[in-house]
């Protein structure tokens, strides 16, 4: 597909988190290095999270569930086109960033890094409902020490580490379900060359177009196939962040999150959970 200009933003709709001024340019941190791009596996049912279904949605990533949605949905392209989706994800973000100035350092160089091979996949991560983009791993926190020795191997600048959670959401018409849309949210974690983190932020996004529900059907191609343009939207938008300190205001309320908060790629906790730290 081609790569959208990042001042041509989509019409999808954002909610991001995260909202302060942004200080860090990452123009000044090239060259970077992305470090992993993973995913759910399915698409699951978005629902607002609270104490009551936080963790049923955390469990529907489990091992078992996995396994189980695998076996009986075959022929679901929610579970068919994961591979693709993940993949189609990196390369829109990567090539985001490569088209504002930003060089990346290509997955096959971090494979020839002695750092970055001890760091990835684990036996469970193989086991779960992660999917991690052709030629990264899956990498689920960030260390200083991973981080000040990839640089020291590679020449990176910036360290970045990407985590995509898709899902579908029911719009409302009145009280009625109108339709199927896409939801995107979409976590990107960054440090610089010593370890410092200098990026930790959260967009989501939810496709502009949507597919009729009736009859508690809908049409799961269609609904997949909205998925490209909405992590376009979220690369366009982290872009604007972080490459030309854009300080215009998202679309809806958003919450600010601490400094000294490590939002690595990871399961997302409720807002009443302590800060993800950072680990050493």
């Amino acid at each position: 597909m081609k790569i959208k200009p990042v001042l041509y933003l989509s019409a999808a709709v954002l909610a991001l988190t995260s909202c302060r001024t942004t200080a860090v340019n990452l123009a000044d941190y090239s060259p970077a290095a992305i470090m992993t791009v993973y995913s759910n596996n399915g698409v699951p049912w978005y629902q607002e999270k609270t104490g009551d279904n936080y963790e049923l949605e955390q469990q529907e990533d489990g091992i078992l569930t996995g396994f189980i949605n695998r076996a009986l949905d075959k022929n679901n392209p929610e579970t068919l086109l994961v591979q693709e989706r993940v993949d189609s994800a990196a390369r829109i973000f990567a090539d985001t960033l490569a088209q504002n100035g930003i060089q990346v350092i290509e997955p096959a160089t971090l494979k020839d890094c002695p750092a970055y091979r001890n760091a990835g996949t684990g036996f469970f991560d193989t086991l779960n409902s992660t999917v991690a983009a052709t030629g990264y791993d899956v990498i689920g926190s960030s260390s200083r020490k991973l981080n000040k020795m990839t640089a020291e191997q590679t020449g990176a600048k910036a360290l970045v580490y990407v985590k995509f959670r898709f899902q579908k959401e029911t719009l409302q018409e009145g009280f009625r379900n109108a339709g199927v849309c896409a939801r995107v949210v979409m976590t990107v974690y960054a440090a610089d060359s010593q370890g410092k983190t200098i990026i930790n932020k959260e967009y989501t996004g939810r496709s502009a177009e949507y597919t009729p529900l009736r009859n508690n059907n809908w049409n799961r191609d269609e609904v997949c196939s909205y998925f490209e343009e909405t992590v376009q939207t979220l690369s366009n938008r982290f872009a604007m962040d972080f490459l030309y300190n854009s300080t215009t205001p998202p679309a809806e309320e958003s919450v600010s999150v601490p400094d000294e908060a490590v939002i690595i790629p990871a399961p997302q906790k409720p807002a009443s959970d302590p800060a993800v730290q950072e680990q050493e």
